[in-house]
């Protein structure tokens, strides 16, 4: 026994009982708050405080941004028979989205007895 004494802890054969009671003979420090969160954190650093204004809103920004359009004019080319005589159908939708747009102008020409119909263009209106 006394040639794995002399060996490294990692190479000697005593098994990992041995090797725990004298991990916790080393480690009987306690460790209080501030020298858990200096160790995990490092040392604080002093930094001035941070004063937060309020930003004032610009009125000349305001006066130059354009409002959003709130409609979008969908022009359809309709027909009631197939090949007949093509008709122009616009339609304002409230949406934003053009596949909506589309949608409810197809609805509102099916209502006016169209049957065929072409979208030619789904554009935004003020």
């Amino acid at each position: 026994m006394a040639v794995s004494r002399s060996l490294p802890r990692s190479l000697r054969n005593e098994g990992p009982a041995s090797y725990i009671s004298d991990e916790k003979s080393q480690m009987s420090v306690e460790l209080n708050e501030e020298d858990m969160r200096l160790a995990l954190f490092g040392s604080p650093k002093q930094s001035d405080p941070v004063v937060l204004a309020k930003p004032q809103p610009s009125p000349t920004s305001r006066l130059n941004s354009k409002p959003l359009s709130l409609k979008l004019r969908v022009t359809l080319h309709v027909t009631k028979d197939f090949e007949g005589d093509v008709s122009v159908f616009i339609y304002d939708a409230n949406t934003l989205s053009t596949l909506i747009a589309e949608q409810e102008a197809k609805k509102e020409a099916k209502k006016k007895k169209f049957k065929y119909f072409d979208v030619v263009s789904v554009k935004p209106i003020q």
